[in-house]
């Protein structure tokens, strides 16, 4: 309880630090007669126009920067715009008059109108807030009264615009709303129907002396150059420019889902590079805002970092300290290889089968169609891994913070949900152990399928092998959006075919894994149900008994046939033992080369119910074996056990529990009798 309160505790000193944001002063006000206009009408665009006006300021500009915002901006934004320079002007929305019939995000552009009302300043560039300013654009303010982009099909862009303020020209525009067609439901197709005739405007030279702009009257209209509205979608249908990439001014990023504020744009989008670039360049304006950020949205990173932790910790933290064999395995699995081999030798592991699968026997008991179901189910934890992850990662953050917090989301929702399926076929599998065989044939099984595995039962709370599973998913799951980006492609339709291929790559692993890990968990059951059915029964009777188990069960050591059936009869607990069941098990432990003529030894028959049968066959290690049997009869579970003999508690010059040169016969530390009878621990 004292370590999940001071966890609770770091916690909330690690998220819980969103200091006070303080006040701005000395607001901007209008300085120029020209102007840089854009519009909000929503939070969702105020890190785009933060960008844009970092993006503006960074070509040494002096002219004023405007944002007309609407109602639907919060009064943060608004206060964060006025700390970047922004003049911020409110501005009421004018309403689309097709906004039933056309998609729900033009619901307020027909507000874009509002910048041909603006009669303070002699002259605007309008700039959406999805495009940033790459070189100084001073010269726009030479065009004529109104200039546009021509883009294809003959319609202009109305990203980018220069527009001389007109009262008149207002609220001639604001009169025909409701009648002029408007071909995209939005501003764009509104004064592309109202400027009829710009497919005939001149082109506007960007290059022309300011005093030949002078002697001529200002035109109507004039037709703006590539450079001051590069369309990113066009550059990504073809992987080039449309003119020098030199020369170009404004970038406007066109594609709808694809917006560069969106986390995942610059995983698809080359160009979105040099916007996350001017982005990490924006200054604290207020306090927690630097690089785009936000006081929230730093909490909440740190709360979405930290939550996948604490998933872990609460859900698997009780059940680790209630099981101790689960406790620290990876530990344990280290120290039981050291001992092992400090008592017999480096090869001791050598012949251990990790297989959880080897088994024929256990093999014919799984169901068929586990591993198409685990298939599926599989799939469908992991749609809805990504599909949650997805929802959960606030989309502004930068690519790399979205990157792995999906990555983090989407494994941890996914771990949960396959990892309780699959532990649902682990208990599914322990359940068909118990329910399936007779008494005798149950123990054969076992006894078969056990002798080919050597340590793994003693090591089996930590069977490493599914976690290879698991990282090679996290790998290639991790790989499949990165590897485009550090192969050089540039092209959205090579970066999207790459990760497609990763995707595919990715799908027939996990559909390889998911059929092992299903199949290594239903296995698993059926060995931990056999494991936990032979050895605290054996353990607890042995001590019950308190009687001296070399003589009653072996003849100078070795097991004979009939030993053995009144073991299994008295031990273990079945009734109905033959001498037929005996030789079968007799047989399947034949391959070891533990038997003598006279019959089994009674040392190794105990290593393969103890889960090792790698010791070589040697006097000391009979006798010093014996010792560790004696040991876990007296200390197994819920026994209660009398005090062991000095020699076997006390510790030596070596660090070992009994000494190797102890001349004292191993059963003369069976012999010690009981005082009280002991509880039984039957699992």
């Amino acid at each position: 309880m004292r370590l999940e309160a001071w966890f609770v505790l770091v916690t909330l000193s690690l998220v819980l630090n969103i200091p006070f944001n303080g006040l701005v002063f000395g607001l901007p006000r209008q300085k120029t007669d020209e102007a840089y206009v854009t519009l909000l009408y929503g939070n969702d665009f105020l890190l785009g126009a933060r960008v844009l006006g970092k993006s503006i300021q960074d070509t040494g500009s002096t002219k004023d920067m405007v944002a007309l915002v609407t109602d639907g901006v919060s009064d943060y934004a608004k206060k964060l715009l006025e700390a970047d320079g922004w003049i911020v002007t409110k501005v009421g929305l004018v309403e689309n008059p097709n906004y039933e019939v056309r998609p729900r995000r033009l619901w307020g552009v027909y507000t874009k109108l509002r910048i041909f009302n603006m009669t303070n300043y002699k002259k605007v560039v309008y700039l959406d807030a999805d495009t940033i300013v790459v070189r100084n654009i001073e010269n726009m303010f030479k065009c004529g009264k109104f200039c546009a982009n021509l883009k294809h099909s003959e319609r202009f862009n109305s990203g980018v615009l220069v527009v001389e303020p007109s009262r008149k020209v207002f609220d001639d525009m604001i009169s025909k709303v409701k009648t002029l067609e408007s071909y995209t439901g939005g501003d764009q197709g509104f004064l592309d129907s109202y400027f009829s005739g710009f497919i005939n405007a001149r082109a506007f030279d960007p290059n022309l002396p300011q005093q030949v702009v002078n002697s001529k009257p200002v035109p109507e209209m004039e037709r703006l150059p590539t450079i001051f509205n590069a369309d990113v979608g066009q550059y990504m249908i073809s992987n080039k420019w449309k003119v020098n990439e030199s020369e170009i001014s404004v970038l406007h990023y066109t594609i709808g889902p694809l917006k560069p504020w969106d986390w995942w744009a610059a995983w698809l989008l080359k160009p979105v590079d040099i916007w996350q670039n001017i982005r990490l360049q924006l200054p604290e304006s207020l306090h927690g805002t630097g690089g785009g950020s936000t006081p929230y949205e730093n909490f909440l990173i740190r709360i979405l970092v930290l939550l996948p932790f604490c998933a872990f910790f609460f859900c698997y933290y009780r059940s680790l300290l209630q099981t101790r064999e689960y406790f620290s395995t990876v530990y344990d699995h280290i120290r039981l290889i050291y001992f092992k081999s400090w008592y017999t030798g480096p090869h001791a592991y050598a012949g251990a089968s990790t297989s959880s699968t080897g088994n024929p026997n256990h093999q014919a008991k799984v169901p068929f169609y586990i591993g198409g179901v685990s298939v599926i189910f599989s799939f469908m934890a992991a749609l809805a891994a990504l599909s949650l992850a997805l929802a959960i990662v606030p989309r502004q953050v930068t690519p790399w913070t979205g990157l792995l917090l999906m990555f983090e989301w989407a494994f941890t929702i996914f771990f949960l949900l396959f990892g309780g399926y699959l532990h649902l076929i682990y208990k599914w599998g322990k359940a068909t152990s118990v329910q399936s065989g007779s008494p005798a044939s149950r123990n054969s099984e076992s006894l078969e399928y056990d002798s080919g595995k050597g340590h793994q039962r003693l090591a089996s709370s930590c069977d490493i092998s599914p976690w290879y599973y698991w990282l090679g998913m996290a790998f290639l799951a991790l790989a499949a959006p990165i590897l485009p980006c550090f192969l050089g492609f540039n092209t959205l339709l090579s970066r999207f075919g790459l990760m497609i291929t990763g995707v595919i790559i990715f799908a027939s692993f996990m559909t390889f894994a998911s059929d092992h890990l299903a199949i290594r968990s239903f296995l698993r059951g059926l060995e931990d149900r056999d494991h936990t059915r032979i050895l605290p029964r054996v353990a607890c009777h042995a001590a019950f008994r308190s009687s001296n188990i070399t003589n009653e069960y072996s003849n100078d050591g070795y097991m004979t046939l009939d030993h053995l059936v009144t073991f299994l009869k008295e031990v273990q607990g079945e009734e109905y033992a033959r001498k037929e069941d005996a030789q079968a098990i007799f047989e399947s432990l034949k391959h070891l080369k533990i038997f003598h003529r006279n019959g089994l030894h009674l040392d190794a028959f105990f290593r393969y119910l103890l889960g090792d049968l790698n010791h070589p066959h040697t006097p000391m290690g009979h006798r010093k074996y014996l010792w560790i049997i004696q040991g876990m009869f007296r200390s197994n579970g819920g026994c209660r056990y009398v005090k062991k003999p000095d020699f076997l508690l006390n510790v030596h010059p070596e660090n070992e529990v009994f000494d190797l040169k102890e001349i004292l016969p191993a059963k003369k530390t069976l012999q010690v009798p009981f005082k009280s009878k002991p509880k039984l621990a039957i699992s």
